[in-house]
């Protein structure tokens, strides 16, 4: 069987498709910044015109102002409990990718046990045990929330 048709000089269609489409493609990626690789236009008159270090500024204490309302802390100086918040998030992050995995490992084990009892057994019980650490793993984090919270308020 034959998927490309040939032409003058045994030249493939087929190719030559996939190359305009590849063309096309990345043709659609790139204009979008083109567009936006615009030069500077004046400011209206009357307006004063702003230099690229005060445009960087406004926009750097913009962004400071509009993440301290999301409620981020955007100061430099890290206190002690904010580093032992973020180490217990961290920890918890990393216990929430193994659940996940242990979650898979068991589907794997359940799906090639082949009617085999003993296996799927060992997957139900592997199964149950991760969603019991998972359901641990969120109390911990929903406590250790609120105590970080309220030890950061009252400090």
């Amino acid at each position: 069987m034959r998927t490309a048709t040939r032409i003058n000089g045994g030249r493939a269609v087929g190719k030559t498709a996939l190359k305009l489409l590849s063309l096309a493609l990345l043709s659609l990626w790139l204009v979008p910044m083109l567009a936006l690789a615009q030069e500077p236009t004046a400011p209206p008159a009357g307006q004063p015109t702003t230099t690229q270090s005060n445009m960087s500024r406004n926009a750097t204490s913009s962004l400071g102002g509009f993440a301290n309302t999301a409620g981020y802390n955007t100061s430099s100086a890290a206190t002690p409990t904010a580093i032992i918040g973020n180490i217990i998030g961290y920890a918890l992050a990393l216990l929430g990718v193994v659940f996940t995995i242990l979650t898979i490992y068991a589907g794997f084990l359940w799906m090639t046990a082949q009617g085999n009892e003993e296996q799927i057994s060992k997957a139900k019980k592997m199964l149950t045990n991760a969603v019991i650490g998972m359901v641990i793993i969120g109390a911990a984090y929903a406590i250790s929330s609120f105590v970080i919270t309220q030890i950061t308020a009252s400090v």
